[in-house]
């Protein structure tokens, strides 16, 4: 099976892993060759196919390699594998715990979710989503998170949601040899999953139905996820929000950062107390 990360370079000719703020991180094209487990092609994972119903239906199993690779090489794997690039760099150690806002309420929030999300990536159960206005940490926070379960030897993906959509639909080109749903079993089924930027790219309803298809599964069998939402919960397509809100306990909602009113609207809208002086009786043709 071959792993995530070379797929991903595979049918992308720019092979860039964007941030939610604006940045991008080019993954090496040069990278040495080396020799990768005929099995799980360097991820560490793989996947059984059984029967719906069957206890490992949709889960990720160790592959046997693991049981004889060394531990410099193991961890030089998953970070190839986890489409991180020049992201490896950030971790909780070298975090600044009073975030990047200025203001003191915004930094006690980030104090409070940089430890719950140091905590979570010890032990990732269930999910974790961050919220807040642009630079707010969440992204930092996110890939933090993910060096910190690859650390711990876990298979860990991290991906923007516009990126997996632009990925998703150039596996429909009848000239990619990757095939849609070879992609997109493997970003279902990685036991951690970092899924940066939801609700950004996702105005087309066929966007919101892929989306939703990722996180829907991965919600119905419990697997590992963290994601970054750029506003307010509120603005996410309702399938979505109702996956992510913390309604039985599976996932954990944080908020770095408060939300303005010029934060929180979107392009084009009209505050309500602007609108309620438009009438006709006011309306001037000049």
């Amino acid at each position: 099976m071959e792993s995530l990360g070379d797929i991903l370079r595979r049918i992308s000719v720019r092979n860039i892993s964007k941030t939610t703020n604006g940045g991008g991180v080019t993954l090496p094209d040069n990278e040495p060759a080396v020799d990768l487990c005929p099995q799980c092609n360097g991820s560490g994972w793989v996947t059984r196919r059984v029967h719906i119903g069957h206890p490992e239906f949709g889960q990720a199993i160790p592959c046997t390699c693991q049981q004889t690779e060394d531990t410099t090489t193991r961890l030089a794997s998953l970070r190839r594998y986890s489409n991180l690039g020049a992201l490896s760099r950030i971790s909780f150690a070298t975090t600044n715990l009073d975030g990047p806002l200025p203001d003191a309420a915004s930094q006690k929030l980030f104090r409070e979710s940089a430890a719950l999300a140091a905590q979570f990536a010890e032990d990732p159960q269930g999910w974790l989503v961050l919220t807040g206005p642009s630079a707010s940490g969440k992204t930092h926070l996110a890939v933090a998170i993910a060096n910190r379960c690859i650390e711990r030897n876990q298979t860990t993906f991290f991906i923007v949601a516009a990126d997996l959509l632009d990925h998703l639909r150039a596996t429909y080109s009848p000239d990619n040899p990757v095939s849609y749903d070879e992609l997109f079993e493997q970003v279902r089924n990685v036991p951690v999953l970092v899924l940066d930027d939801l609700g950004m790219a996702s105005a087309t309803p066929w966007a919101q139905e892929k989306l939703f298809q990722v996180i829907n599964h991965r919600y119905n069998n419990s697997l590992p996820t963290v994601v970054t939402v750029r506003g307010p919960l509120q603005r996410l397509d309702e399938n979505l929000r109702t996956r992510l809100e913390n309604s039985d306990g599976v996932a954990k909602v944080l908020q770095l950062g408060n939300f303005n009113s010029r934060l929180a609207m979107g392009i084009g809208e009209v505050r309500p107390e602007m609108l309620e002086r438009m009438t006709f009786d006011n309306f001037d043709t000049r």
